[in-house]
């Protein structure tokens, strides 16, 4: 059986660009700490929106 949870960190859309890296960072690390994902999908490096594109870099951090 799979289970699939989504999540919102609820981060400003508009500013995401504006926010500290170690802010997100520490948001999703706690996230994969509290879950141990196995699959999760996050937006294209080659997104044509700078959150989406951030987004897929911060993963490479966490």
């Amino acid at each position: 059986m799979s289970l699939m949870i989504f999540y919102n960190c609820d981060f400003p859309e508009i500013t995401l660009e504006d926010l500290s890296l170690s802010i997100i960072i520490s948001e999703f690390s706690k996230l994969f700490k509290k879950w141990k994902p196995n699959v999760v999908y996050v937006p294209n490096r080659f997104d044509t929106h700078s959150d989406h594109r951030k987004t897929f870099k911060l993963f490479k951090h966490v």
